[in-house]
């Protein structure tokens, strides 16, 4: 039956070929005299047709797509290695592809690659990208920062608008004659040079503040609050300049600025009441359809339509729309994570570019050209840093905050790129001016991470002596690393069982890593609360203090190592995310923490546990009797079954030694047998296995298969006696008796 279909297969398929064919032959009859194949053909050659379409307009916009997310991403990798944001690097990415350097080096392929005739459609995509981006970024604003925050924040931020600003319109004093393109204004000029001075990366300032781990702090919290409320504020006054400048005179900017105020107050009232609406209804994705989504880039589309034909810009009703959006996180996240990828990604880096484009470093080919380049990264610098500064210390923050929060401040990153780049589509900005203020953009956003560490590094020295006060041991403290919530659960009963229970003095403190710096402010949030959620449940049931830390970043173990050695701990413990059988067994984000790691550190092979009441502790040599101690603290919390197990050359372990420390440990345990190669048998009556790290290691090499009919297993390298004196004491009542 199938040999048969195949045969009429083949069959219908050749008539239907051979009629095409003959159709076409006998159709030939039915054209008019003089009809060739293809109208554009002409006499073009099949190599000629075929090196054109080399610089056919579309093949030329996908080879620069590809062409700039390479760089962008590359550059942006390199900055990530040494602390500065993404942004930085795809600012540099976007020079280096412009006629600073890839014009001037390889002007060919530069004219090849960014023809003029294509550069239009790439402003085009970014300007998409750039509204996409705004959006997101309106969206980032919590509007409950600005409404609750403190009158200091308040005059912080005021004061770090009004400065620069200040300073940004007395430079302009100086270089408008010499720098101001021919027919603009020295008002016009000076209002935008104050915007482009008095700017801050919002987006930029979170991310760092974030991966710094200062959002809970009041330094985080009162920069954070004070960069959100100068993000608006400069951009309402970004829309009135541009309402100005494009009106001509006072009486038609006046108009316009009333029909912003009426659009304005329309978005924040009904728009955003009929948003809070659909974001109580559609907060998860179960229930999340495209037609929300299709509504939400109808309210994004239509705010950046009116904003741009009333005269304030698309990009600051793209803001708009993005700040009337539901507060709900659920919502925030699921919208974001459907145009993210897409403007960040891909739109994005293409205005880098654009913007790389316009940058002609070759402009500044004279000494008066760097000197006003130095004086614009000086009254930029000055104008923030110190307003911001000056402002903080004014209102009671110490010396260490207020600095801290002026170099924050300072950070324009995209923001100023995006303020620069509509001040010369305007035409307020000559092109020097233009180099100027992107070169400044990039100095102060990449001197805002040496920065921190300066400060840092300054009051360290000077708080020494308190540093070395806060180091003295008053409890017994517990660090636990973990991923996924339910092993963040499991580590924290593990820990309950190894802290003696008499001993009221336990200090725990608990990590979790996404192991992204791609992670938004509201997105940090509910990833902190889904993965803390488990542990803190577990912690208020087993009545225990818990600290919770949660950061963001891509060298997950290089985090661990900096906490643990920061935090002067007993004992660590992390859970190991899959069984551990390969020739290095402890590799991974394990491997620097367990090879330098100057503390007690367990790992947890998790099979189900819950409590250890049946244990059996592995002895391979003399070392491992260091073992017995955790054995001991399992015994008193559970008490606990603890068997002995002699493997390998372990069986020659003297544990009758009185002259030891752990005679009195031994002696109290029950049972102790001797096996090279444990039993199958005998590890099924165990709940928790108990061995060290060389012994481990030793097992691994072995390869044995027994291993795989284990329980849970504790994995511990052992660095220091966890006796304390309360411990001794315990003991040794407990001997006596």
């Amino acid at each position: 039956m199938k040999r048969s279909a195949g045969i009429w297969y083949v069959v219908i398929f050749i008539l239907f070929v051979a009629s095409i064919i003959w159709l076409l032959f006998i159709g030939k009859n039915l054209e008019p005299t003089g009809v060739v194949n293809s109208p554009s053909s002409g006499s073009v050659s099949a190599s000629d047709h075929f090196l054109e379409s080399f610089t056919a307009p579309l093949p030329i916009l996908i080879i620069q797509i590809i062409t700039i997310i390479l760089v962008a991403r590359a550059i942006g990798f390199l900055t990530g290695r040494i602390g500065q944001p993404l942004v930085v690097g795809e600012i540099i990415a976007g020079i280096l592809l412009g006629p600073s350097f890839l014009g001037l080096i390889f002007p060919e392929f530069s004219s090849f690659l960014f023809p003029a005739s294509s550069v239009i459609n790439l402003q085009f995509l970014s300007q998409i990208g750039l509204i996409l981006f705004m959006f997101i970024i309106g969206m980032e604003l919590d509007v409950k920062v600005l409404k609750n925050q403190a009158s200091a924040a308040v005059v912080v931020s005021h004061a770090s608008i009004l400065f620069p600003y200040f300073m940004g319109v007395v430079l302009a004093y100086f270089i408008y004659t010499e720098f101001a393109p021919d027919g603009v204004s020295f008002a016009a000029f000076a209002l935008f040079l104050g915007i482009a001075m008095s700017i801050t990366a919002f987006p930029v300032l979170a991310r760092i503040i974030q991966e710094r781990g200062l959002s809970k702090t009041p330094l985080g919290t009162m920069a954070i609050t004070c960069a959100a409320a100068d993000d608006v504020s400069a951009w309402c006054i970004l829309a009135a300049v541009v309402a100005f400048v494009k009106a001509g005179n006072a009486i038609s900017a006046l108009y316009t600025l009333i029909l912003a105020f009426v659009f304005v107050l329309f978005m924040l009232t009904f728009v955003r009441s009929l948003m809070k609406k659909i974001g109580s209804v559609y907060a998860s994705r179960e229930i999340f359809s495209k037609k929300v989504v299709g509504l939400v880039f109808i309210v994004l589309l239509a705010s950046s339509y009116v904003a741009e034909i009333i005269g304030i810009h698309a990009l600051f009703g793209a803001f708009l729309a993005g700040v009337i959006m539901p507060q709900n996180l659920a919502f925030k996240k699921i919208i974001t994570e459907k145009i993210e990828d897409i403007s960040l990604v891909l739109l994005l880096p293409l205005f880098f570019v654009t913007t790389g484009l316009r940058t002609e470093i070759g402009l500044l080919n004279d000494s008066a050209s760097w000197v006003a380049l130095l004086f614009v990264v000086l009254v930029a610098i000055v104008g923030k840093f110190g307003g911001a500064s000056l402002a903080s210390r004014f209102v009671g923050l110490n010396w260490r905050d207020a600095l801290s929060v002026g170099v924050l401040m300072n950070t324009r990153g995209l923001m100023e790129i995006v303020i620069v780049n509509i001040g010369y589509d305007l035409g307020i900005l000559s092109p020097e001016v233009f180099t100027m203020l992107v070169l400044m953009a990039l100095i102060t956003t990449l001197l805002t991470g040496p920065g921190l560490e300066i400060i840092d590094r300054t009051f360290s020295k000077v708080d020494f002596g308190a540093e070395v006060l806060s180091k003295i041991k008053t409890s017994f403290r517990i660090f636990i690393s973990f991923g996924p919530s339910k092993m963040g659960s499991t580590l924290l009963r593990l820990a309950d069982q190894l802290t003696l229970k008499h001993n009221k003095h336990i200090s725990i403190t608990a990590l979790h890593i996404t192991p992204s710096v791609d992670v938004k402010p509201y997105e940090a949030v509910l990833y902190e609360k889904e993965a803390f959620q488990p542990i803190k449940a577990t912690a208020q049931l087993l009545g225990l203090k818990l600290e919770t830390i949660y950061k963001n970043t891509e060298e997950v173990d290089k985090e661990i190592m900096s906490t643990v050695s920061a935090g002067n701990f007993d004992l660590v413990l992390v859970g190991a995310a899959r069984t551990m059988f390969n020739t290095r067994a402890t590799g991974g984000v394990l491997r620097q923490l367990l090879e330098e790691g100057e503390t007690n550190i367990c790992v947890l092979i998790d099979r189900g546990f819950v409590m250890a009441e049946s244990i059996l502790v592995l002895l391979g040599s003399e070392e491992d009797r260091s073992l017995l101690q955790y054995a001991h603290r399992f015994r008193s919390s559970n008490r606990a079954r603890v068997t002995i197990l002699k493997v390998g050359d372990g069986q020659s372990v003297n544990l009758h030694d009185k002259e030891s420390s752990y005679y009195d440990l031994s002696s109290s345990f029950g049972e102790v047998i001797e096996q090279r190669i444990p039993d199958r048998q005998l590890l099924a009556h165990f709940n928790l296995i108990i061995t060290s790290l060389s012994l481990w290691n030793e097992i691994n090499e072995m390869r044995a298969s027994w291993i795989k009919d284990c329980p849970s297993i504790l994995v511990i390298k052992h660095h220091q006696d966890l006796f304390t004196d309360s411990d001794a004491k315990l003991l040794t009542e407990r001997n006596k008796a």
